[in-house]
């Protein structure tokens, strides 16, 4: 996959130009005399050149109906890219792919504009379809309380399940609405005995003024925590209760759970002063997908950050279960 402009989004605007209907800036290459119009091919890829000798450069191209971009090069895109922030896939050929795609064991769907599509869907034979936040259609599971089956349709009547896990991933959810993702988990400034853990801002903590614990703690009646260590056990009260039981295991990749806890660090002896806080929302099979504080040293909210079992199994950690 790539994204033009290495990280920064392609602005790819709308007008129609004389002759053929393209979309975008053209490129300035100009030749001195006229140029016959059409596709060109050299070592790297396919290009377009117009007769007046430019080419298609940052641009959207039109040509009987089929769409086809270019980098800024002026090649012709082929395979996944993402454009001014929304994902497209483009066959070898160049087109602009529309309707469903599998890659490798995986279905996309992409919008008649060929935006990749997230959410539900709807198909024209009325069944519907959940495309996660990666594009991947979601098959054999529960989306709250809707089921999909195998092939990724929504089950209709199917009761919904009432597992733990479902309930703990409904939670989670909710969380990520009242903890979103870039805002500050502190409250600097704040004054008094009050419970301040569910308070977020627009601006990061203020170290050097108010100290490491008092801009950023968990504390009811004694403390709970500190910095990322004090949002994961926030988290997890607000998942289980504050009366819920907590018991601690010794790490094993395979014993964690959604709903848990662990700090990590590189060696026992730096497990306090240097260890870092997570809660676990969901688990692949080689990797723990997390939310937590102090993302970057600044006591930013991150979800859906992602530990690899290699890396925590190279790690000194500690586990912390509600169930």
């Amino acid at each position: 996959m790539r994204e033009i402009g290495n990280g920064i989004r392609l602005a790819i605007k709308r007008a129609v130009l004389t002759g053929i209907v393209a979309l975008g800036v053209m490129g300035s290459t100009v030749t001195s005399q006229a140029a016959s119009q059409g596709w060109r091919e050299d070592s790297t890829g396919w290009w377009y050149q117009f007769a007046d000798g430019s080419y298609a450069r940052q641009v959207w191209l039109n040509e009987n109906d089929i769409w086809y971009a270019f980098d800024e090069e002026g090649y012709m895109i082929t395979g996944w890219c993402k454009l001014d922030g929304i994902w497209y896939y483009f066959r070898p050929d160049g087109v602009m792919h529309t309707g469903w795609l599998k890659d490798g064991n995986t279905w996309y769907m992409f919008n008649t504009s060929g935006a990749m599509h997230t959410g539900w869907y709807e198909d024209t034979n009325g069944k519907w379809y959940y495309l996660r936040e990666d594009g991947a259609m979601a098959e054999s599971t529960w989306i709250g309380s809707d089921y999909v089956d195998s092939t990724g349709a929504w089950v209709e009547g199917m009761a919904p399940q009432e597992d733990v896990e479902s309930k703990i991933k409904a939670a989670i959810a909710r969380l990520e609405t009242k903890y979103p993702e870039g805002a500050y988990w502190n409250h600097m400034g704040m004054e008094g005995d009050a419970d301040y853990s569910s308070t977020v801002t627009a601006i990061p903590c203020n170290h050097a003024e108010y100290n490491l614990a008092y801009c950023n703690s968990y504390i009811l009646g004694n403390v709970r925590g500190y910095q990322c260590d004090g949002f994961a056990r926030k988290l997890s009260d607000e998942i289980f209760g504050r009366t819920a039981m907590l018991s601690e295991y010794e790490y094993s990749f395979d014993k964690v759970k959604t709903g848990d806890y662990l700090r990590y660090s590189n060696s026992k002896d730096s497990y306090v002063s240097n260890g870092h806080s997570v809660l676990v929302i969901d688990k692949t099979a080689d990797k723990l997908i997390v939310t937590e504080a102090n993302y970057g040293g600044s006591c930013m909210i991150h979800w859906r950050g992602e530990l690899t079992r290699a890396y925590l199994d190279s790690m000194y950690a500690e586990c912390f279960t509600r169930y």
